[in-house]
């Protein structure tokens, strides 16, 4: 008996399996919560919801790439469905290396082409050059933040939109078939005054699109350039740690990280969970800065970009009360050092972050805004005389007043303490809390406490940092506020995936 040569599938087929192999290999495929946003994405480009079954990363890939081919006279728009999403949460440079993978895999038949990047002719080089270098008073700062986050890459800041122009000219193409100085020039557009000036940065870019068949992803990408937020500001480089307790009756704790990569927006890439106690969550934390810092050193080659970085721990009402501002660290082998001396260290609610509750999410983002809104805090303060007259009369008064907006703590939050009035506070929508750590007969700042809290929001991470760093560099450090002061600090505005992690 002779065996025949093993037949090739049918091209749909191959594209098939080569989409799901590729969509597998993402993390943000592997991870079940950003599968879910990638799904969306897919969804929004196609302009119908796909229903994920969550069972499973391949599942869900088969499911996705289904969905997209669904229509065999619109294959070449499901696949770029596809590329598109992997371009928004991956990068242009994975999207393109994809697109490269797809093609040469498939043998697409003549009549559904995909597109492929198209080069630029000297003449359209210099037009476009022309044109930028015409658009000085563009801010170089909110272009450049505005098409990083937009093209998901690093780039350098500083630079004048013509020298941005030339820094990408030799990119691949996005998901979508446009080049990224394509993109550039329709930010320019966006944030030039001018209505003429406006209109002649688009005129370049429809004649360019004309000419290459990229009519109506152009289009496309220019609603969605208008409607895209603008950057915020107050959104720092940062690292969220969720510590976790095990639930299995060992002393364990289930670690995870989020880092977000670069200031003004926030789009956390999740990390590893790692399996922990509380005694080796120091050298976890170490493992999560030394990626969040390859991130951070890689994020401007100019290598200019001062913005403070954030450390934040989601931890459970248990844990609010260690010293986690404390932990030794050796990210670079020079030495242990505390981590608060590092970076901008606080805290965050395990328990309010994961159970998502419409009308406690509701008072939380009302109280913030009003926090934003206001020149500082209004604060209110949990002191020996409220342990007197009971929690009940303390939190009616916090439900009463809605311009309330931060909490002081004259007791450590531990339980029979002072965590019972933090945990209602939390349960109030309150996101900015201090308290000092140690056993109240051993506190001397409650005071300061309250002359904290004057400072504008915006200002408390700095100050709180400037605190612990004077504690670590001061011969009298141990008894300084900074080495006791607790910080809660917690967005509403900024939330991650943190669901429970399987014993």
């Amino acid at each position: 008996m002779t065996l025949s040569a093993p037949r090739l599938p049918p091209p749909k087929a191959q594209l098939h399996l080569t989409l799901v192999e590729e969509l597998c290999a993402l993390d943000c495929v592997r991870d079940p919560g950003q599968r879910v946003l990638f799904g969306q994405t897919v969804g929004d480009y196609l302009q119908h919801p796909v229903d994920l079954p969550g069972r499973d990363a391949r599942n869900d890939a088969v499911v996705l790439v289904q969905a997209a081919l669904r229509d065999r006279q619109d294959l070449e728009v499901g696949v770029e469905a596809l590329l598109y999403a992997v371009g928004l949460h991956e990068g242009s440079d994975v999207a393109g290396a994809v697109r490269e993978r797809v093609l040469s895999a498939w043998n697409p038949e003549p009549n559904v082409p995909l597109p492929l990047r198209e080069a630029f002719e000297d003449k359209d080089v210099n037009a476009a050059r022309a044109l930028l270098a015409a658009h000085t008073g563009v801010d170089r700062e909110e272009l450049r933040d505005r098409l990083a986050h937009e093209l998901r890459l690093d780039l350098p800041r500083h630079l004048t939109p013509v020298q941005l122009f030339d820094h990408l000219l030799d990119l691949n193409a996005q998901a979508d078939g446009l080049p990224p100085t394509v993109v550039l020039l329709e930010f320019t557009a966006v944030l030039t005054p001018g209505e003429s000036d406006r209109h002649r940065l688009r005129e370049w870019c429809d004649t360019w699109s004309a000419n290459t068949g990229a009519r109506e992803a152009l289009l496309r990408r220019r609603e969605q350039i208008e409607a895209a937020r603008l950057p915020d500001r107050e959104i720092p480089r940062c690292l969220t740690i969720m510590v976790d307790p095990a639930d299995d009756g060992s002393p364990d704790i289930f670690v995870r990280h989020w880092v977000n990569r670069t200031a003004g927006y926030w789009d956390p890439l999740s990390g590893s969970v790692e399996r922990a106690t509380m005694e080796t969550l120091g050298a976890a934390v170490e493992r999560a800065a030394r990626r969040g810092e390859e991130f951070w050193a890689n994020a401007d080659s100019a290598g200019d970009d001062t913005s403070p970085i954030h450390v934040e721990f989601v931890l459970p009402f248990a844990l609010l009360n260690h010293d986690v501002a404390g932990l030794d660290m050796d990210i670079d082998a020079s030495g242990p050092v505390p981590i608060g001396l590092r970076y901008y260290v606080h805290l965050r609610s395990l328990e309010r972050m994961r159970t998502r509750d419409p009308a406690q999410l509701r008072r939380w983002r009302l109280r913030w805004k009003s926090l934003k809104a206001a020149a500082v805090a209004r604060p209110h303060s949990w002191t020996d005389d409220d342990r007197t007259t009971g929690l009940r009369i303390w939190r009616n008064k916090l439900v009463a007043d809605q311009q309330l907006t931060a909490v002081t703590l004259s007791a450590p939050a531990l339980e029979g303490q002072a965590l019972e009035p933090l945990k209602a506070a939390i349960a109030e929508g309150i996101g900015v809390a201090l308290w000092d750590r140690r056993d109240p007969a051993h506190q001397q700042i409650p005071a300061q406490l309250t002359m904290l809290i004057g400072y504008p929001a915006a200002q408390l991470p700095v100050t709180i940092h400037r605190l612990r760093t004077k504690a670590e560099t001061d011969e009298n450090g141990p008894q300084l506020p900074g080495r006791h002061v607790a910080f809660f600090y917690d967005d509403p505005f900024r939330l991650i995936d943190c669901e429970e992690v399987p014993a």
